[in-house]
């Protein structure tokens, strides 16, 4: 699903946004690994954030609160926290353990 990068952290490439687009049914616009390699988290035009487990390709959880396509996610560098950025005009950030929105910024 990935390939290492800085630090051993492996990143999405457009090779595997296929994969990824049949995994979750859609278009996959976003997608991250969370720096410990516990997460992988994809987006798209179904308005929802999809946690996957990268070792086994298991679903974890969805996160949903924006009201249009996600265009973007990223990790924090602790893995703590997942921020997502969608065609809604705002800017979530989420608790990793607990898939709360931590808070939410409008344009």
């Amino acid at each position: 699903m990935g390939t290492p990068s800085r630090g051993g952290v492996p990143t999405c490439r457009d090779e595997y946004v296929d994969d990824l687009a049949m995994l979750v049914g859609g278009s996959v616009w976003s997608c991250a690994f969370s720096p410990n390699g516990t997460l992988l988290a994809t987006a798209g035009n179904d308005l929802v954030i999809r946690l996957w487990d990268p070792g086994t390709g298991r679903l974890h959880g969805t996160l949903a609160a924006h009201t249009r396509r996600v265009w973007s996610v990223a990790f924090s560098p602790d893995s703590s926290m997942l921020a997502s950025a969608g065609d809604d005009g705002t800017v979530r950030l989420w608790t990793s353990r607990t898939r709360n929105t931590r808070s939410c910024a409008p344009p």
